[in-house]
């Protein structure tokens, strides 16, 4: 489904790994790997720390 919304002049980055993983780049692979994760984990754990500190006692 990514593959999907590619037009001329803009890519998903999605579309960018596979075509880093297809052409072998894969210092440049992992590198995109970590900025794509970190602020996915960055956001996810300051959701966690909010909804513990916020959780009501049934």
């Amino acid at each position: 489904m990514p593959l999907l919304p590619v037009g001329p002049g803009s890519q998903v980055m999605a579309v960018t790994l596979f075509e880093l993983w297809q052409n072998g780049q894969v210092n440049e692979l992992a590198s995109m790997g970590v900025v794509r994760i970190a602020p996915m984990t960055l956001g996810s754990t300051a959701f966690y720390l909010l909804a513990r500190n916020r959780q009501v006692a049934a």
